[in-house]
């Protein structure tokens, strides 16, 4: 029962209280960097799904690493854990550009907007791997106790929450780091908006300038994406888009004429224009765009596929001092005492060895401060 009970303190009780979970955040700042502000957003799901399937399909060498660190007090599904508190752990000391704030988000259980409105949306996915929401409250107990704010909001999805945090720290002038490895954060790119992939071990950022390179759309045109995905649909969620417009068609529509609503406008019209010419639409796939149909099936599309990025509830327009990564009030103890009770020995260590270099640099700057 502990997943509902955090996703119950990070979505229905900040509501109500205006915190992200109910640990008071009275610590020292620690200080990343003097300079610019960094909001790291964790795309929470995506990284157990990973550490989990990994945890399944190569269980003997995961377990013969994790058992030598841990002692041999864990099983393979509990390496998951620790593959994400490892993952996140190396972002928290991520020597370059380093975060100043983090949030981690999650999804609630129960429907969001989407599957009211698209009862098969997201209805061909596997089941839940064994193991999965074992290892996510484990993770987002140890999140919690760190002072991590976690972020869920019922009806809507985790990248809803991301999207809205995302656009409103970037107004706010924070550069903010989307870490996901989900391709449909490139619609949320943007100057001050990047996104974190973690590439053979290794932290990658992607910027508009790399999407503008691969994708062959101009710096700003990132919000376009939507537009590909609404005309080529996404299989991963269900959405089966337009018939007959596959990604790369879409793509080149996109490409020569921009948004959906363009391109509808241009097939209606039935005018080979020279952009047009350029994809070289079948005659099949001409009429289906041109019909009224297709620009439904386009549109609907649209709709699902859009992350919602002005959400207006509590936990996403909190205090930004609510994000900023501290010494928790009780020194951090709560977290590796958690971390030693679910046999984490690893993290456990890890995670003290933060919090004491935290505290070491937040006594540098009171110094500093004084003598200033």
């Amino acid at each position: 029962m502990l997943l509902p009970r955090l996703l119950w303190h990070a979505a229905s009780a900040s509501a109500a209280r205006g915190t992200a979970h109910p640990c008071a955040r009275r610590g020292v700042v620690t200080a990343a960097v003097a300079g610019q502000q960094r909001l790291y957003i964790v795309d929470m799901l995506p990284m157990i799904h990973k550490a989990v399937a990994l945890a399944a399909s190569n269980a003997a060498v995961i377990n013969q690493q994790y058992q030598q660190q841990q002692h041999q007090h864990a099983g393979g599904e509990q390496g998951a854990a620790h593959q994400v508190m490892a993952a996140l752990l190396d972002l928290l000391r991520r020597g370059q550009e380093p975060p100043t704030h983090m949030a981690v988000v999650v999804d609630v259980p129960g429907p969001t907007f989407r599957q009211l409105k698209y009862p098969q949306y997201k209805g061909k996915r596997p089941p839940t791997p064994p193991g999965l929401h074992q290892q996510l409250a484990c993770v987002l107990a140890l999140v919690d106790a760190a002072g991590i704010p976690i972020l869920a909001v019922p009806g809507v999805e985790a990248d809803d929450v991301l999207g809205s945090l995302a656009a409103r720290a970037a107004r706010d002038g924070f550069d903010v780091m989307l870490v996901s490895p989900d391709k449909d954060m490139y619609q949320l790119l943007q100057p001050r908006v990047r996104i974190l992939r973690s590439i053979s071990g290794s932290w990658a950022p992607y910027s508009c300038e790399d999407f503008a390179a691969e994708y062959g759309l101009q710096p700003r045109q990132e919000r376009l994406w939507v537009d590909v995905k609404a005309l080529a649909g996404d299989p991963a969620d269900n959405i089966p888009g337009v018939k007959s417009i596959g990604q790369k068609t879409a793509l080149q529509l996109v490409q020569q004429l921009g948004s959906v609503d363009s391109i509808l406008q241009s097939c209606q019209a039935q005018q080979q224009t020279e952009q047009l010419q350029q994809v070289k639409l079948r005659k099949q796939q001409l009429q289906i765009l041109a019909s009224a149909e297709g620009a439904a099936a386009a549109m609907f599309a649209k709709q699902l596929v859009t992350i919602v990025t002005d959400l207006k509830h509590p936990p996403v327009w909190q205090p930004w001092s609510n994000f900023e990564l501290r010494v928790p009030p009780d020194g951090g103890e709560l977290a590796v005492q958690r971390a030693v009770n679910m046999k984490l020995t690893w993290t456990a260590a890890r995670l003290r060895d933060l919090f004491q270099q935290w505290a070491k640099q937040d006594s540098q700057q009171a110094a500093m401060a004084q003598h200033w």
